[in-house]
């Protein structure tokens, strides 16, 4: 888990972890209910790949700036 004080962090970046972290959680909640494969399971996994891909390309960025 990332947390979003650490160092480098922008508000902005402070929201997407903190989105990234409720989505993961209500998949792993999901996912026991209704099975990995249910479709609502495999959708809301999508979006938070979505939103894994958003956060890695940011911090990236700002690896390769430092």
């Amino acid at each position: 888990m990332i947390e979003p004080k650490e160092k480098g962090f922008q508000e902005e970046d402070k929201e997407l972890i903190e989105v990234t972290e409720m989505l993961r959680r209500q998949l792993v909640e999901l996912a026991c209910e209704k099975g990995f494969s249910h479709r609502e399971v495999i959708e809301l996994s999508q979006r938070l790949d979505k939103y894994i891909v958003q956060l890695q390309s940011r911090m990236n960025v700002k690896k390769s700036i430092n």
